[in-house]
């Protein structure tokens, strides 16, 4: 972890390991090239160890929603119709942007704090097919495989095995900005056809990376929606042919996801999706004893990378921890009056956790917990 003059403890960005930042000051070099040629692939095929995939990966430059856009944007358009599972802000995202691109939503909504029901899933299919008089379902399913912004992760191999049990030409899109390379996510088994991950999540590294892998029936289902910065075959063009990437890319960034994606595999995948899980539990279990409830209503959905906890005032908890060198974040949205969240993702310890919620309990104990009486 970096110095301690105040330690980033929000759901993305997250701070960056030492060798990052070097890498991130290294002299520029030519996105054209013999070292770029040589980093592009290294990087694209390493990335694929994570996804467990054997599908393209490509690197766009712009942040993870860059890469939700582009999912969109190559696969679905006007008189295409998409089932959005939204358990929390990054659902209605999804939402927003499939509406942007004329995309016909129907949004399974869930209760705050919960992950998505697999029975509200079939029966939304169910559902569609009475009303199409058996046609087909959705063109696509649009999830979130682990929302920031209530501390809930997603059954995502129980909606993947769902979804294409019900339709196997069903294109999955998942947006697991937040769980890869953090929370064990099997594109290839799930048959997850466009999967979304993002520089400054998990990885360490600043943002600017959106990394996406795209499955063969992804690309074939070529929309005739508007792209051109996004276009998945200008990127499959570029990477296949030359090694490189059709527009300038961040350089610096990809440079730097190299040097992150070799911390991990210094320490082994394995022990660093493990330090992930005993963080998690470790964290979740410092706030329980602090007295204070989680927002997730299921702790066998609770995420292993951001922990949302219930209180009265939880902007004065991020505001005193801040002056105690902690900077938390607040919630998000219709949240921002009810939780405030701690982010465990990326290269910290379990000790630098232990050091933080120290200082976080310092705050808790001094702020009311006291919710007013309802008239």
């Amino acid at each position: 972890m970096p110095e301690r003059n105040r330690s980033l403890r929000i759901p993305g960005p997250t701070p960056l390991p030492d060798p990052v930042r070097q890498t991130m000051g290294e002299q520029m070099i030519n996105h054209r090239g013999v070292e770029f040629h040589d980093l592009l692939p290294r990087v694209t095929e390493r990335l694929k160890m994570f996804f467990q995939t054997q599908n393209d990966v490509f690197i766009l430059t712009g942040s993870g929603t860059a890469g939700m856009e582009a999912a969109i944007a190559n696969t679905l358009g006007p008189g295409s119709q998409a089932l959005v599972i939204n358990i929390g802000d990054f659902g209605t995202r999804f939402e927003k942007i499939a509406n942007a691109f004329g995309v016909k939503t129907v949004v399974l909504r869930e209760l705050p704090g919960r992950a998505a029901s697999l029975d509200r899933i079939e029966n939304a299919f169910n559902e569609i097919a009475e009303n199409d008089e058996g046609e087909r379902y959705f063109d696509a399913v649009l999830v979130t495989h682990n929302e920031t912004s209530t501390g809930v992760t997603n059954d995502m191999e129980g909606i993947a095995k769902l979804v294409k049990k019900m339709d196997p030409e069903t294109l999955l899109i998942v947006d697991s900005i937040s769980s890869i390379p953090s929370i064990e996510t099997k594109t290839d088994e799930w048959e997850i056809d466009i999967n979304i991950s993002g520089s400054q999540k998990g990885w360490g590294v600043a943002p600017a990376l959106a990394i996406v892998s795209v499955s063969e029936l992804a690309l074939q289902t070529r929309s005739t929606s508007p792209k051109f910065y996004f276009d998945f075959y200008h990127a499959k063009e570029f990477l296949d042919g030359k090694n490189e990437t059709p527009w300038t890319p961040a350089v610096q960034e990809i440079r730097a996801l190299d040097t992150a994606i070799e911390l991990i595999l210094e320490e082994g995948y394995e022990n660093f999706l493990r330090r992930h899980e005993e963080v998690g539990n470790y964290v979740r279990k410092r706030f329980k004893e602090m007295g204070l409830e989680l927002y997730a209503a299921d702790e066998r959905c609770a995420s292993d990378t951001i922990t949302a906890v219930l209180h009265a005032n939880p902007q004065d908890v991020v505001n005193l921890a801040l002056q105690y060198g902690v900077e938390l974040a607040g919630g998000q949205g219709a949240l921002v009056s009810e939780i405030f969240r701690f982010g465990h993702m990326g290269f910290g310890t379990l000790d630098d956790a232990r050091f933080d919620l120290d200082i976080v309990e310092r705050a808790v104990r001094q702020i009311p917990n006291e919710y007013p009486l309802s008239e």
